[in-house]
């Protein structure tokens, strides 16, 4: 096995930037590398687009740009999905070639096993080195079934078995648990314990509104109404958004609210929180939307959002879900069939619920079916899966396997 300069074996982390989830899982395993694995594991953190060149570069701000357009629903996204849908996830071919000129590369300078984020760098780089693969999500639709890979992490049992059912041998799949933020993680009993006797009391309740990073106009639309719905009966909403996107000019454009700021204490924040009943928290960057996510998801009773990454906030810490429609891309119909199965989440599948979903909470609070979602989703599955994820690499790697 290759070791590093300073004697430690190394690993690459790969990241694909397109979207939020296949990055956001990724992150979690980093930091924890960073912060409890550093002298174990000498590491190095880059992306597929930055390390490349020329064409190779070009190309993938092509394949960036037309991920962004699927994301945003309508036309575009149907003719996203049908590509992605006829195409093996095993596929290397002349497109892929150029794509990974650059990387292979860099690895072949680096020939240390190699953590990735999406399942196209897979088969890129499998016949040089023993490649990871992270599968963060619930669904594992047939663009993930990856067969190079190592090891493909994923989080549940019933994730494996979709796996296993494409053809991936069990040997190479690690059931990690749910990967969810480990700052919440940590404090999920606690901000469990006090949703729950939220829910059951009397007081305006505080919902966490959050689109897909594209921010597709159908569910910008709905968020704004469910805003409106929320504001209309005295109730409260945190409105997670990209700065100066689509969502907060749409947001400050039609409703009332009250900016969140970096300068704020976390006093400021829980006075705003109860002096107003919209809340805007923008962000810049991922690290930015993690930032306000852990300062604010406390106060949190709901969400709503489509059935991507917080999918694992529904089904491991026990808050309630409401589904944005239209859904958009082949992980969201699995992990929402998932959710309804598990009584976890409900649809906001067009405008007049979005308008009326003020009334909605109410009645689901009232007959106690809003408590029954929240106890629903907590204490049925580990929800350390960063940290497994972290520790499994660690020993691998240590053990001279790579």
């Amino acid at each position: 096995m290759k070791t590093s300069k300073n004697g430690r074996p190394g690993l690459n982390v790969l990241y694909l930037e397109i979207g939020r989830g296949h990055p956001f899982y990724l992150d979690g395993v980093v930091k924890l590398l960073e912060t409890e694995y550093s002298e174990q594991v000498a590491f190095s953190v880059h992306d597929a687009h930055s390390l490349s060149r020329g064409v190779s570069r070009l190309l993938w701000a092509e394949v960036e740009y037309f991920y962004r357009a699927g994301s945003q629903g309508g036309v575009a996204a149907v003719f996203y999905e049908k590509a992605r849908k006829g195409r093996s996830p095993d596929k290397y071919g002349f497109p892929e070639r150029i794509l990974a000129r650059h990387i292979r590369k860099w690895v072949q300078e680096n020939p240390h096993p190699t953590l990735v984020s999406h399942p196209l760098l897979v088969p890129m780089i499998s016949d040089q080195v023993s490649v990871f693969y992270q599968h963060g999500e619930i669904a594992a639709p047939r663009v993930s079934a990856v067969t190079g890979a190592e090891v493909i992490f994923v989080p549940l049992e019933e994730t494996k078995a979709q796996l296993s059912e494409m053809g991936i041998p069990d040997a190479r799949l690690f059931v990690s648990g749910l990967c969810i933020e480990p700052f919440l993680a940590a404090g999920a009993a606690n901000m469990y314990e006090k949703r729950l006797a939220r829910l059951q009391g009397k007081a305006p309740l505080v919902g966490g509104f959050f689109s897909s990073g594209a921010e597709p106009p159908g569910h910008v639309r709905k968020l704004v109404l469910a805003a409106k719905s929320m504001a209309a009966a005295g109730q409260k909403a945190v409105v997670f958004c990209r700065k100066e996107g689509r969502l907060q000019r749409a947001m400050e454009r039609e409703v009332a609210v009250v900016r969140h700021s970096p300068q704020d204490s976390p006093e400021d924040s829980e006075r705003k929180i109860a002096e107003h009943n919209i809340m805007v928290a923008a962000y810049e960057n991922r690290s930015e939307e993690d930032a306000w996510t852990l300062r604010l998801f406390g106060y949190l009773d709901y969400f709503v959002a489509p059935p991507h990454e917080r999918t694992n906030w529904a089904v491991g810490l026990g808050l309630p879900m409401f589904i944005l429609h239209p859904l958009i891309g082949p992980f969201a119909p699995l992990n929402r069939e998932f959710l309804l199965e598990r009584k976890v989440a409900l649809d906001i599948s067009d405008e007049h619920e979005a308008e009326n979903l003020a009334g909605i909470i109410q009645r689901l609070r009232n007959d106690g079916f809003l408590v029954q979602m929240a106890q629903n989703g907590f204490g049925n599955y580990n929800i350390d899966g960063f940290r497994k994820i972290a520790l499994y690499l660690a020993d691998f790697l240590n053990s001279g396997r790579g």
